[in-house]
């Protein structure tokens, strides 16, 4: 009786251990260029539209979901967005590109990307580390540099009141960082509708809205 005793105890101590290892375990988000190959591997990739833009907010350290903004190559001014999240495209939508909108329009050559969206944030731990400055998570934005073909990330990092502390452009291609500006406290104001600028303006604040929400939900 004292051994059957024993062993069921210790194999209720190791499912114990295990249910709360499982639960501490932080969640796991995919990655931009893996959001972006469920994208190409779906039923909506086609070979008329060239991605030129991967978008994702509150970052920590990866986002609960990517927007993929794609070209028609056949025009250039009209653009789908796809909504990638949970291995699945979510939903899509097609919109006209306006002359005064600054969106992401030239197409970047997924070959070059060798900083994916993880790796990335690890980049500005180190320059948040360096810099002696918290921050609570990042809006992502990938998209060529204008008049070149290299990609290049802007990392917005952003407060736990959702104030941003400051932007930095790291090379998707290698890593360098490109420009980095801090934001100073005095400085730092409520954010605008828009997280990330006019970058993807068309995006942006029906994205930023259900993000927002989703965050309440797991809080």
């Amino acid at each position: 009786m004292k051994a059957v005793f024993s062993k069921s105890a210790m194999l209720l101590a190791l499912f114990l251990f295990g249910f709360f290892l499982v639960k501490a375990s932080p969640v796991q988000y995919a990655t931009a260029l893996e959001s972006l190959t469920v994208y190409e591997k779906s039923a909506l990739h086609s070979s008329d539209l060239s991605p030129v833009g991967l978008v994702g907010f509150y970052g920590q350290d990866q986002p609960r979901q990517w927007l993929v903004l794609t070209r028609n190559d056949r025009n250039h001014q009209l653009m789908t967005e796809f909504v990638v999240s949970d291995g699945q495209v979510k939903a899509q939508r097609d919109f006209k590109r306006l002359p005064n909108q600054d969106i992401p329009h030239i197409p970047f050559d997924r070959e070059m990307i060798k900083i994916d969206s993880r790796k990335a944030f690890q980049i500005a731990e180190s320059l948040a580390a360096k810099a002696n400055t918290g921050f609570d998570s990042i809006h992502y934005q990938l998209r060529c540099r204008d008049l070149r073909n290299e990609p290049v990330w802007m990392l917005n990092l952003i407060d736990s009141r959702q104030v941003s502390v400051g932007v930095h452009y790291i090379s998707a291609v290698n890593g360098d960082l490109l420009r980095s500006v801090w934001n100073p406290v005095q400085e730092r104001k409520a954010p605008s509708t828009n997280p990330v600028g006019n970058a993807i303006k068309t995006v942006t604040d029906r994205a930023k809205g259900s993000i927002q929400s989703q965050r309440g939900v797991s809080q």
